[in-house]
């Protein structure tokens, strides 16, 4: 699959942050578990999905276990002119809140940032490298347990979870949901 292809056909930036994070969490149940919980809207402490336990991810072979935070972060076109430096930002808010001693936030065992931005991959200065610099930085155990799920990503486990995209139906143009799907 054309990842950049099946990107740009299939614009996950005309969902809305809601309707973002009810997809991301959607995708969670069906790849770390059903026991995957997500939150309604308000103050989430972090964690805009939840699970507790092993799951199937990151690989068979490699199960993860503990406590799981799945984190939605939708960027609008109108947020900012850099989606690259507006995740990072938006990543380190998160990480100072955990690390604030007078916080009610618990850090998690496992981080999954879900985006709709791709974060890019140049070596050592790209967004996903300095993404993880920045929870080792907070946290050094954390950055071992770290994903960030981009546009990209999200697009791949949607064509691998049928079900999950068929809700998509209603929200979008079927041979817009069918492309991204396939391709």
């Amino acid at each position: 699959m054309d990842l950049e292809v099946a990107t740009t056909s299939y614009e996950l930036t005309r969902l809305d942050s809601n309707t973002f994070e009810h997809l991301v969490n959607s995708l969670a149940l069906q790849v770390i578990g059903a026991g995957h919980t997500g939150f309604g809207p308000g103050s989430d402490g972090g964690r805009d999905g939840y699970f507790e336990g092993a799951g199937n991810y990151p690989s068979q072979r490699e199960s993860w276990s503990g406590k799981w935070y799945v984190q939605s972060k939708f960027h609008a076109p109108h947020l900012s002119k850099d989606s690259q430096k507006w995740l990072l930002e938006q990543i380190e808010i998160e990480l100072k809140a955990f690390a604030d001693a007078s916080s009610k936030r618990e850090w998690p065992d496992i981080w999954i940032v879900a985006t709709n931005i791709d974060p890019s991959g140049v070596p050592e200065t790209g967004a996903f490298d300095r993404a993880r610099q920045l929870v080792k930085k907070y946290n050094s155990k954390l950055a071992k347990r770290f994903h960030i799920w981009g546009g990209a990503k999200i697009l791949d486990l949607l064509s691998q979870n049928e079900r999950v995209a068929s809700f998509l139906g209603n929200l979008l143009p079927r041979d817009m949901l069918y492309e991204a799907c396939i391709s």
